[in-house]
């Protein structure tokens, strides 16, 4: 494919340029589009004129070399495990917020039980989620790395014992680099933060290989100023998008020289992969000190909006929940519903109504990280776009929408499904809501 592009650039050339100015001239145009001029691109499927902000340049103005291809295996992977920090059997564990795990089970008979595809809970579907084939990153890429395979969350301890401080959360798909590695114990560096994580619960090096897609870990990295993002993978297709340099997206497939990457909850489309390179990012570990702060924010909102206390010792009453929900549960959840319904409070409350409801059915599991990593679901969690949100952190919005979700506000009554309203077969349904974007049915 490229050699038959290269060749056909210069036949092209030829007819249309003098001889001694071929190949001068294309060496002059990419040498002005590095310093912010215009990169010119010939291609068999088309041509295209890349400028900084032109909304129809896929060209980049600055040329990066194919990522190395290699073939990623799909395999099972490795035990999963919840929140947890030591095994004390070699089963699964189902064993939540805990140091000491105690097996009851398989965690994994419940979460891959699925309702028909068209059943799913937002419009990407888990059947897009696929290795990539041919550029993925090569082996030596997996190499230094410790992933979390858990289906809650990893404490990240200060020291290597379970007696140690709570330094933060890792989520499914999180990690780090490793810098050390002790009695049982793996200590990385994630972001801002450095901690030990138990070994029981991670994976390393080639291990992550086979699961890699399974865990979200590939992702595109831009290395252009400017990228056009299309909806099929071609030059001609209509544009759905634009990314920037350095950015990064979840990777859901790779097809013949494009990426199909997840923008949004309810957006995906593709890049030409000569303007970016698929690399193996785990998701940083949330900060306890993150957790605290934005649950403190929201409290102290909450506080301020009930008016004068007349008391500095002013408490708000402990919480009743419907569903069992730690902190690190509540900014999960919070974070799952910025990336569903990034807008409104009215959406995003829709959002948590369906993930409770959900947890209360038993169907999809019974915690809240059960349901938003349950197969097939919410693709953005599985496919590594929740990561971003993790990182980032939840809106006091989608704090608020969340906390009222779980104390029973509900606006949407039972309700277990919904997709983007874009993207709805309202016949289809038996009954059916709009809030916030997205449409919430039932069959």
């Amino acid at each position: 494919m490229k050699s038959y592009r290269k060749l056909n650039g210069r036949f092209l050339a030829a007819l249309l340029a003098a001889a001694a100015l071929s190949l001068t001239a294309c060496a002059s145009e990419a040498a002005s589009a590095e310093s912010g001029g215009t990169d010119s691109r010939q291609e068999a499927r088309g041509t295209e004129t890349a400028q900084e902000t032109a909304p129809d340049a896929d060209a980049a103005q600055e040329t990066v070399p194919a990522a190395v291809r290699a073939d990623a295996a799909q395999a099972a992977g490795p035990v999963t495990a919840r929140r947890t920090d030591a095994a004390q059997t070699a089963g699964p564990v189902t064993a939540r917020h805990a140091d000491a795990a105690q097996t009851t089970g398989d965690p994994a008979a419940r979460s891959t039980e699925m309702l028909p595809e068209e059943d799913g809970a937002v419009l990407l579907s888990s059947s897009s989620h696929t290795v990539p084939t041919s550029y993925t990153p090569s082996s030596n890429a997996y190499d230094g790395l410790a992933v979390a395979n858990v289906t809650d969350a990893l404490n990240l301890r200060a020291e290597p014992s379970t007696d140690s401080e709570v330094l933060g959360t890792c989520y499914r798909g999180g990690g780090g680099r490793i810098l050390e590695q002790r009695d049982g114990w793996t200590k990385i560096r994630s972001g801002s933060l450095e901690g030990w994580l138990k070994n029981d619960y991670l994976v390393f090096g080639q291990d992550i290989r086979p699961i890699a897609s399974e865990l979200g870990l590939f992702a595109a990295r831009i290395a252009t100023q400017t990228l056009n993002v299309r909806e099929t993978p071609s030059t001609d297709a209509a544009i759905v998008g634009q990314v920037a340099k350095d950015e990064y997206y979840p990777v859901l497939k790779e097809e013949d020289e494009w990426a199909l990457i997840q923008l949004s909850a309810d957006t995906a489309g593709y890049i030409s992969l000569d303007y970016a390179q698929i690399e193996i990012i785990p998701g940083e570990v949330v900060s306890i000190e993150a957790i605290e702060a934005e649950l403190a924010a929201l409290e102290e909102a909450e506080k301020a909006a009930s008016g004068p206390s007349g008391s500095s010792s002013f408490k708000p009453a402990a919480p009743s929940y419907l569903i069992p929900a730690s902190e690190e549960d509540i900014y999960l959840m919070a974070s799952c519903l910025m990336m569903e319904a990034n807008g409104t409070y009215e959406g995003q409350l829709a959002v948590g109504n369906v993930i409770v409801n959900r947890v209360q059915s038993g169907h999809w599991g019974d915690s809240i990280s059960d349901v938003i990593y349950a197969a097939g679901q919410f693709p953005g969690a599985t496919s590594g776009l929740l990561d971003k949100y993790l990182a980032q952190g939840p809106s006091s919005s989608a704090l608020k929408a969340t906390k009222d979700a779980l104390s029973g506000v509900n606006q949407i009554g039972d309700y277990l499904y919904f997709t983007s309203s874009k993207s709805a077969n309202r016949a289809a349904y038996s009954d059916y809501i709009e809030v916030g974007g997205n449409c919430f049915y039932k069959r």
